[in-house]
């Protein structure tokens, strides 16, 4: 309870236990497939104790799969730190599941005809890196990458934020 409102900061009387036992009752009743996949924010819910906890309470929840996550854009706030590669192998041994370093991406995509428009769209709902944004141009066969790039730096609609040595834009 203390970590979820730490890190979720629910609104009003939304409190752990609701959400966990809703989860509960969902993932017994849904027919489908549930994955579930669980943050790991460095000095917030990455300690021995706490991955022990999420073990007890994911015996509860029935799922197909479970993906070990961390932060690997740039977080809303400053303070939220990434795990290290050790803290999420051990977490994988801990819990099962796959360590999203692991999965491999299959890259965005989007309906829209104008290459801009159709990154504008993506980043309105996911950050992109540089190196997504070239990735999705060239399965798009753009012909003037360049141009692109020079457009969204001159958008004041988008953030470009340097994190990690990569470009990320977002909006």
């Amino acid at each position: 309870p203390e970590s979820f409102k730490k890190i979720n900061r629910p609104y009003g009387t939304i409190s752990f236990e609701a959400v966990y036992k809703s989860l509960v009752t969902f993932s017994a009743l849904y027919p489908g497939q549930l994955w579930v996949e669980l943050m790991l924010i460095k000095g917030k819910n990455d300690s021995l104790e706490a991955l022990n906890t999420f073990k007890e309470l994911l015996e509860n929840i029935h799922y197909d799969r479970l993906f070990i996550n961390t932060p690997i854009r740039p977080p809303a706030e400053l303070e939220v730190k990434e795990v290290s590669a050790e803290t999420l192998q051990h977490a994988v041994e801990i819990l099962g599941g796959t360590s999203i370093e692991h999965l491999a991406s299959q890259g965005f995509y989007s309906d829209i005809d104008d290459d801009y428009q159709a990154i504008m769209s993506i980043i309105q709902r996911h950050p992109m890196n540089q190196y997504e944004i070239a990735h999705f141009l060239s399965t798009r066969l753009c012909q003037d990458t360049k141009a692109i790039f020079q457009r969204l730096s001159k958008d004041d609609t988008i953030d470009i934020i340097h994190y990690k040595g990569y470009k990320t834009y977002r909006r």
